[in-house]
């Protein structure tokens, strides 16, 4: 006859076997998270930059049958101040960038197509958990940044194209607006109140 002690081993096996049966079909339906393939990343450190992005843009622009006979219309920066200052620079390097290989550049929207300019930053925390590491490093906050051109005839995108960039933190403001101070910002959308009355 087993003892008590043998009997409650044996159960304990038993129970352990059956749980992680149920672990393993229960983990089996779950979607399993992975972590994203490394991809080099330039950054933005340069004017010099900007040029060979712009350069870069007005190839791609080009290799579009529509792009190469539509005349082109590039707006007008959309922000003000130092925000400014990478949209109106860059306008003006793909600018030149496409009349050099002799895009049609029109400068009245009247009748062309509209070249938009974005650009947002995004912040991130440098080292992660580990802050005074990544900044003995030279890595002091580091954002990341997307610059989008889109070409836009009758409100359609017929085409876009984004770039994504590291830039130093100290240089956001060249790409994007101050923000306003807490509790002074507008809604991006009018506030509509909601009741239970009719």
């Amino acid at each position: 006859m087993p003892s008590l002690s043998h009997c409650l081993a044996l159960a304990l096996c038993a129970s352990s076997l059956w749980l992680g049966g149920c672990a393993a079909v229960h983990d089996s339906q779950e979607p399993q998270g992975s972590v994203a393939a490394m991809v080099a990343q330039p950054r933005m450190q340069a004017v010099s930059q900007w040029e060979a992005l712009a350069r870069r843009e007005a190839e791609r622009m080009l290799e579009n049958e529509r792009l190469r006979v539509l005349p082109l219309y590039l707006l007008e920066a959309s922000r003000s101040g130092s925000a400014a200052i990478f949209q109106r620079g860059f306008r003006d390097l793909l600018t030149s960038e496409l009349v050099g290989r002799g895009a049609r550049i029109s400068t009245t929207p009247e009748h062309a197509v509209e070249v938009r300019v974005a650009s947002e930053v995004f912040a991130r925390q440098a080292g992660g958990f580990l802050p005074r590491l990544a900044d003995s490093l030279g890595m002091q906050g580091d954002d990341e940044l997307i610059v989008t051109l889109q070409v836009v005839e009758n409100q359609r995108v017929i085409y876009s194209s984004s770039s994504l960039y590291y830039i130093d933190a100290g240089e956001r403001r060249y790409y994007e607006a101050p923000r306003a101070p807490l509790g002074q910002s507008a809604p991006l959308l009018p506030m509509i109140p909601v009741t239970d009355r009719w």
